[in-house]
């Protein structure tokens, strides 16, 4: 578990305030406290709801189903990291049951740390060690006393080969990244992950190249972060090397991109 990576992240959001996903792609599950009103959504014809004297444990997937417009609410979302969750979602011998979301009613303890695990996202001088630990609390505690949680993680963490190559680059785009090292990660041998994505017609440079550059797009678009910036937070040693990689899949410079605020 790479204790140099926020193993969370807090997301709010309301009937106002629409909940955005997108940047968030190692954070496959997580736990939803509403503050005020009744989170409603609907999913395969089941309505489901949470109501501020409760929180709930569900995957990313589900939160992309239709939020019912006419609920009126104002919600936290805390989005756990893959590796978190799997550390958890390893232990053997659970019976999964597949059930899409799972409401608990907090008691006076969980409500606390719930809410001091949001307070820690909020405070700039928090260490990365102290979430980790606060995390680690949540799920230990709730994994415990309620087995259906335990089983919504082992769920939330069955992903695909493929999407467990891309979930290791995401959440280290910006540090040095190499076959051994992902090979060492998935505990199998280079020559099978490389076989693995020829399979899905893949290679791990290219996925690590389209993965870095469409990172740095999307900083491109949301601000006024320097090139130079923007190629060390995608793992670019240089802007050179950046500028070239970028014009080979979007066909122009970083620079125009940005003028222009090109889409995918």
């Amino acid at each position: 578990m790479d204790l140099c990576v926020s193993p969370f992240a807090c997301l709010h959001f309301s009937n106002h305030a629409q909940l955005v996903l997108k940047d968030h792609p190692t954070k496959p599950a997580g736990f939803v406290v509403v503050n005020s009103g009744r989170l409603r959504w609907k999913q395969n014809e089941q309505q489901h709801e949470v109501v501020p004297n409760q929180f709930a444990f569900l995957s990313q997937q589900l939160l992309t189903s239709s939020i019912d417009a006419d609920s009126d609410f104002e919600a936290t979302l805390i989005l756990i990291e893959y590796e978190v969750l799997l550390s958890f979602g390893s232990t053997p011998n659970t019976t999964l049951t597949h059930q899409p979301v799972y409401f608990f009613k907090a008691d006076p303890f969980e409500h606390q740390l719930l809410a001091t695990l949001i307070t820690s996202s909020e405070l700039s001088d928090c260490k990365l060690e102290v979430q980790h630990s606060l995390v680690n609390a949540l799920l230990s505690h709730t994994t415990d006393k309620y087995p259906s949680v335990l089983s919504a993680v082992q769920l939330a963490t069955l992903v695909s080969f493929t999407e467990k190559v891309s979930l290791f680059m995401d959440a280290r785009l910006d540090k040095e990244q190499s076959l051994p090292m992902l090979a060492e990660h998935l505990q199998v041998s280079v020559t099978t992950v490389k076989r693995r994505l020829a399979e899905e017609g893949l290679s791990f440079t290219d996925m690590l190249k389209k993965k870095r550059i469409y990172k740095g797009a999307t900083i491109l678009r949301s601000g006024r972060t320097s090139v130079t910036e923007v190629a060390s937070l995608c793992g670019f040693n240089s802007a050179t090397h950046f500028n070239n990689a970028f014009k080979s899949i979007y066909g122009c410079t970083p620079k125009v991109f940005r003028r222009e605020r090109r889409t995918p």
